[in-house]
C-alpha cells in the first residue's frame, strides 16, 4: 500500500466511512483496510489516522523487519566463532553443536547469515 491510498484512507475515514466502503471505493478487501488502519494508526490515538504519517509508519517497520541480531546467546557465539577458527564449516558446527551442549541448537542458515553479518 503506499502513500496515495494511504491518504485516501486518511480522507474517506475523517469522512466517517466504514471500512466496507472504504475498501470498495479503494478496491481493497475490507480486513486490508482494518490492518492498515490497526497497524499505522498512533499508538495512543487510534481513531486519529493520518496517510502520511502512516506510510512512515509502515516505511520504518519495513526497514527495520528482518534485522534481529543473529546469535543472540553468547554461548553459541562462542561455539561458533572457536569452531569456525579452527576450520569448521557451519554444517559441521551446527550438526556437532547439539552433541557437545545437548540443551543447545542452531542451524547452518543461521551460521551463514551470522558470517554475512559480521563479515560481509
Amino acid at each position: 500500500m503506499g502513500l496515495m491510498e494511504r491518504e485516501e484512507i486518511s480522507i474517506l475515514k475523517a469522512q466517517g466511512k466504514s471500512m466496507r466502503e472504504i475498501g470498495m471505493t479503494l478496491k481493497r478487501h475490507p480486513p486490508t483496510i482494518s490492518r492498515e488502519l490497526e497497524r499505522n494508526a498512533p499508538s495512543v490515538y487510534k481513531g486519529y489516522y493520518r496517510g502520511h504519517k502512516a506510510h512512515d509508519r509502515a516505511v520504518n517497520r519495513i526497514s527495520h523487519a528482518h534485522q534481529r541480531p543473529r546469535l543472540k546467546s553468547g554461548i553459541i557465539r562462542t561455539y561458533v566463532e572457536e569452531s569456525l577458527a579452527i576450520g569448521w564449516s557451519p554444517e559441521q558446527i551446527a550438526g556437532r553443536i547439539s552433541i557437545d551442549h545437548p540443551e543447545l541448537s542452531i542451524s547452518h542458515e543461521a551460521i551463514y547469515q551470522y558470517i554475512y553479518e559480521e563479515h560481509p
